[in-house]
């Protein structure tokens, strides 16, 4: 598949509970780089992979949108160890993700400030048709509450949140609410 044109009919690429590491990044990262605008669903997660590798295919991605080779509709990166490096890769490019309903970012070990920055490219105009957002299971606190908070006055097509096993704590509950 790396190595032929078939990467570039594809529509939906899932690549999941894997547990390729790293080096399954590599290998992904060379797919995502051969696919063209069909591209609208990427699945990458529960691969377990590491910072570095987590960064590439956030590299990747970022790439396919800035040379609008792809529109996105749907990407679930969950379980892999993004952290506030990769949020500012994916944030770069959230916000030229016009058509984005889905995103999944479960267990990728991002911060307040990751989050922050998230927010912020989803809250731009251009990102109106998100419908679901999973953000469970990272460290977020109630300092990006408010930007949490945000995102759900500012995206009135969002249905789904899933902001569960972190420490938002009570107070930074009542600014989500």
């Amino acid at each position: 598949l790396i190595d032929s044109n078939a990467c570039e009919h594809l529509r939906k690429i899932n690549f999941f509970n894997n547990m390729s590491g790293d080096g399954g990044c590599d290998a992904f990262t060379r797919i995502l780089r051969r696919c063209s605008k069909d591209l609208v669903d990427v699945r990458f997660s529960s691969t377990r992979a590491g910072r570095d590798g987590s960064l590439k295919i956030a590299s990747a991605i970022m790439d396919l949108v800035f040379e609008g080779t792809c529109s996105l509709i749907r990407i679930d990166l969950a379980d892999n160890t993004f952290g506030d490096a990769g949020a500012q890769k994916l944030n770069s490019c959230l916000n030229c993700c016009y058509d984005l309903q889905y995103l999944n970012l479960k267990d990728c070990v991002l911060d307040d400030d990751g989050m922050i920055s998230i927010c912020q490219s989803l809250t731009e105009d251009n990102v109106s048709m998100l419908q679901f957002l999973d953000v469970g299971g990272n460290d977020l606190t109630e300092s990006c509450s408010r930007r949490l908070a945000q995102l759900l006055q500012k995206t009135t097509s969002l249905k789904v949140l899933n902001v569960e096993d972190n420490e938002l704590r009570s107070k930074g509950i009542v600014h989500v609410i």
